[in-house]
């Protein structure tokens, strides 16, 4: 998975932890938001290991 991959991947798990939160299921929510951490954790080790240049415009199109 690249960082933009990490990134979008964060995004939709933490819509998945908003979406039981709005249902009520506080508990049901916490592993979704865990794993959006964790994504959105390695979407920005990738892009300060590797270098922002290198996949420069796949992070400007996640942005837009």
């Amino acid at each position: 998975m690249t960082g933009p991959d990490h990134y979008s991947r964060a995004e939709l798990l933490a819509q998945e932890a908003c979406k039981r939160l709005g249902q009520g299921d506080e508990q049901g929510a916490a592993p979704w938001a865990a794993l959006a951490q964790v994504h959105a954790t390695l979407g920005h080790t990738a892009v300060t290991a590797v270098g922002a240049d290198k996949n420069w415009h796949e992070w400007l199109e996640m942005t837009r």
